[in-house]
């Protein structure tokens, strides 16, 4: 299969749900295990990512130059975005997990949080970049705050918007409150 992974580095992930962590910090903790979990058990699998903040930014397997999308008047059009992703769709899956990896970890090891979070652009470029392909999953690993570009919600990705062979899978980070 072929692995969209998003990641909100927005600003909000910056919230502690640890004594020590960051919300993100967490994120990047557990998408490290999954990466290697992948390589190990099918490493015929290709991985590529999109990390979101106030822009999405489109990286794939890492092989390659990123598409950054930050300008206005495409994040809150989804026939541009989708246009930009399917420019970057050709070089996003360079590399099967077992040769892209270490890219893959480094990079991620390397996100700090900062601005707003344009969710819906990122989701928009995710599913047409597996748009076509035989099995394609998209995993979105956010805190579900979502404040720039064309909007979607949690309650909207979650319903089937596509054919059955693409399967998403939504982690939200929330806080959990200590027990009195």
């Amino acid at each position: 299969p072929s692995y969209v992974i998003i990641i909100d580095r927005s600003g909000s992930m910056s919230k502690k749900v640890t004594d020590t962590k960051s919300s993100l910090k967490v994120l990047i903790e557990a998408l490290q295990n999954v990466l290697r979990e992948i390589a190990t058990k099918n490493a015929n699998s290709r991985v590529g990512l999109i990390i979101v903040n106030e822009s999405v930014t489109i990286l794939g397997d890492c092989s390659a130059t990123p598409l950054v999308i930050s300008d206005k008047a495409t994040l809150t059009n989804e026939g541009k975005l989708k246009e930009a992703a399917r420019k970057a769709k050709e070089g996003f899956f360079r590399d099967t997990i077992d040769r892209s990896v270490t890219r893959l970890s480094t990079t991620i090891r390397e996100l700090k949080e900062s601005g707003a979070t344009a969710l819906g652009p990122a989701i928009v470029c995710g599913l047409e970049i597996l748009n076509g392909l035989d099995e394609g999953k998209m995993i979105l690993l956010t805190d579900g705050e979502s404040d720039v570009g064309v909007g979607l919600s949690l309650i909207h990705i979650s319903e089937p918007t596509r054919p059955l062979y693409i399967s998403y899978a939504v982690f939200c980070l929330k806080k959990k409150k200590k027990k009195k």
